[in-house]
């Protein structure tokens, strides 16, 4: 009796130590891919950041659960608006050369502070699955500024990926072009691509996280989608990709394109250009792309 009480009470403490272990492995991977973020692009000097949007009006929107979200708005008279939505670890003040593009077209201009991003508040990042809950949010506190508009979304990284998710929902009429500059596919997919480059046992590791993640956050990461949600986009596409991309592989850029049909898809990918360096790398091929893609439409 006294060596199974022995053998019950081993295992019972195996189980606690393997609980223990789950508990810890799927928080610290959640705590890296999925809490706050505060990190600025180091090229560019916070002080002129600052500066570049001193003459932009500050917005905020409370999102349906209830967070205070920034955004920094610019109104040139114009009927023509992009709505910039920045990356992962990333905010508004890292979307100035995006920006200048369309200013120097003449469009107002809304850059964004994703949640628990930049300004805005919340604790969480859920790559796409609330951040496109909150981007029609903003498209319609637009429009009811001004009913005319014309709207462009453009987002890079983890803001492509929210605005393919956004665009495959029902949505103002008043967005008529979108631009997704080097987003995932699929936050599953993604997320494991991620993982696969660590040393130690990436498949156990990824589906520790991948269930920690489902069952204590409610966030379901095969079904953050942007490949499906692109069946029931009707809005012309700008696809742009870097062939170097360690981050986000160049293979996810074709699988998203291929859900919008011709004549609507567009698709540029930039050589040796790295995870959203595109842009960087090439700026004129990039510049004279989205001009063309601009153009193309009467925008």
């Amino acid at each position: 009796m006294r060596i199974i009480f022995l053998i019950l009470f081993a295992i019972l403490i195996l189980m606690l130590i393997m609980l223990s272990l789950y508990l810890l492995i799927g928080n610290s991977y959640y705590r890296k891919f999925f809490v706050k973020f505060k990190k600025l692009d180091k090229e560019i000097k916070v002080e002129e950041r600052e500066d570049f949007y001193k003459n932009f009006e500050k917005l905020t929107l409370e999102s349906f659960d209830n967070l205070k979200l920034n955004g920094y708005y610019k109104d040139n008279n114009s009927e023509r608006l992009v709505i910039l939505v920045h990356g992962l670890t990333n905010s508004a003040y890292d979307m100035i050369d995006y920006a200048n593009i369309f200013l120097s077209r003449g469009y107002d201009i809304l850059s964004i502070d994703m949640r628990a991003h930049g300004k805005s508040e919340g604790r969480e990042i859920t790559l796409g699955k609330n951040e496109s809950n909150d981007l029609v949010a903003w498209i319609k506190l637009m429009v009811d500024k001004k009913p005319r508009y014309k709207i462009v979304l453009f987002g890079i990284s983890m803001g492509a990926s929210t605005v393919c998710l956004t665009i495959g929902k029902e949505i103002d009429n008043n967005v008529v072009l979108a631009i997704s500059d080097c987003g995932y596919d699929n936050a599953d997919k993604e997320l494991k691509y991620l993982f696969s480059k660590q040393k130690i046992l990436p498949g156990l590791m990824y589906k520790i996280f991948y269930n920690y993640v489902k069952k204590s956050r409610e966030i379901d990461l095969k079904k953050i989608d942007p490949f499906s949600s692109l069946k029931n986009n009707k809005l012309p596409v700008l696809f742009i990709h870097g062939d170097k991309d360690e981050v986000v592989p160049v293979e996810m850029v074709y699988n998203l394109s291929s859900q919008v049909p011709d004549p609507r898809r567009n698709l540029l990918i930039v050589k040796d250009a790295g995870h959203c360096g595109s842009y960087k790398t090439d700026r004129q091929l990039y510049l004279s792309t989205v001009n063309q893609f601009l153009q193309k439409y009467n925008m």
